[in-house]
């Protein structure tokens, strides 16, 4: 399902924008803002599934992982939608 979301933002639009303004973003992640952190690994992950970099994009989903679960142990939590 991952995959599939993934392909969807890639093969739009948002992607080609956001390719031109992830590299100004990722030099924040030198900062201690866990959020922001796991949010550029993600969009890090769909610019490498954009451009077919299957295994780049595995190791910047796998980079997500634990600036997530930093965010969520400081209330991330309360802020996530959830399905209904």
């Amino acid at each position: 399902m991952a995959h599939q979301f993934l392909m969807l933002i890639a093969g739009t639009g948002v992607a080609d924008a956001l390719s031109k303004t992830l590299p100004a973003l990722v030099r924040q992640k030198e900062l201690v803002d866990v959020r922001l952190n796991a949010t550029l690994c993600c969009f890090e992950t769909w610019l490498a599934v954009k451009e077919g970099q299957f295994d780049v994009a595995r190791v910047k989903a796998s980079e997500a992982e634990p600036y997530t679960n930093v965010a969520i142990q400081n209330g991330l939590a309360d802020t996530m939608v959830t399905p209904t």
